[in-house]
């Protein structure tokens, strides 16, 4: 049976995925920070049993990694940030923050959230997560497919073609969900926007999807 490994940060809309390719195919949720050299089996986070862990020295034999597709699905801060999969203290373990430097910030609220978005430092390390899986150039054995949430409704074809998943599947596809904003939200949105302003620049100029392969 075909795998699926899916991996963000969080707020991504990753659990929407999940959910929809789980009908068709074997799918692991994955938060980890760190994509392995080597293409790996996976263990449950010791936080919530919805979500797993890259377990980085069971490494995957031939036969059985090639039945795997690892996505990496990533959005825009601004948005993720205020998501309610994207924040809180389990939330927060399973992406690899330390507690010492988060734990004011655990509180779920868009008070909370506000605070947050007027601090100068990344202190979610969302840049870093990002580049781990896009940027930095690790001999991996193994291909990343990165999906850009943002362009996924208008590019369902094509994202389906590269993943080779039938296109039967796309009415199938959940629609895109439009959350209005409170004035509160509103103001953490814009902050959020000028703290990671480089990075969402950068990520507005990557393709809906796009892999990043093996280095030989």
């Amino acid at each position: 049976m075909r795998i699926f490994y899916v991996c963000s940060y969080g707020g991504c809309a990753s659990t929407m995925l999940c959910r929809f390719l789980s009908k068709y195919y074997k799918v692991f949720h994955i938060h980890s920070r760190y994509p392995p050299p080597k293409l790996c089996g996976i263990k449950k986070t010791k936080i919530t049993k919805e979500f797993e862990w890259f377990d980085y020295l069971r490494i995957l034999k031939k036969k059985y990694k090639n039945k795997v597709t690892v996505i990496y699905l990533y959005r825009e801060p601004s948005t993720s940030l205020l998501s309610k999969h994207g924040w809180g203290r389990p939330h927060f373990s399973n992406i690899g923050l330390n507690p010492n430097k988060v734990r004011k910030f655990y509180d779920k609220s868009i008070e909370t959230r506000l605070k947050y978005s007027k601090e100068k430092k990344d202190l979610f390390g969302i840049v870093n997560f990002f580049k781990n899986y896009v940027v930095k150039k690790y001999n991996r054995n193994y291909k990343i497919f990165c999906l850009k949430y943002e362009t996924i409704w208008e590019n369902l074809s094509e994202i389906f073609k590269k993943l080779k998943i039938p296109q039967k599947y796309i009415e199938d596809f959940p629609k895109k969900y439009e959350k209005k904003l409170s004035e509160k939200q509103e103001k953490a949105k814009e902050n959020l926007k000028k703290k990671y302003k480089n990075l969402e620049l950068f990520m507005k100029r990557l393709p809906p999807i796009f892999v990043i392969r093996p280095r030989r």
